[in-house]
């Protein structure tokens, strides 16, 4: 049975194709994201490159600053790279298991 979350990026996906646009000229498709993302709570930022953006995820004031002042590093903080790779992964079996065996 399909997940919630798994219903709304299937939703998206169709969305995306049913409406495609051409290279350097999807504006359309760029305001859709921007307006899902705008929904989850992140600032975009548009116009980038023309119709690039960017979002980012602002938690807190930032204070890196643990005791005894030294700079804390903490590995739940550093998910930009660790996302891209579990979201490629997860669209990867999303279209394995949708597309038919050739």
């Amino acid at each position: 049975m399909e997940s919630t979350l798994q219903g709304q990026l299937k939703a998206w996906r169709q969305h995306l194709h049913r409406y495609p646009e051409t290279g350097f000229d999807e504006v359309k498709t760029s305001d859709f994201v921007a307006t899902i993302l705008t929904t989850l709570g992140l600032d975009v930022h548009r116009g980038i490159g023309g119709t690039g953006l960017v979002a980012s995820l602002t938690v807190g004031n930032g204070d890196a600053l643990g005791n005894g002042g030294v700079p804390l590093h903490n590995a739940r903080y550093d998910f930009n790279d660790e996302i891209l790779s579990i979201g490629a992964r997860y669209f990867a079996e999303l279209a394995r298991l949708a597309l038919p065996v050739a």
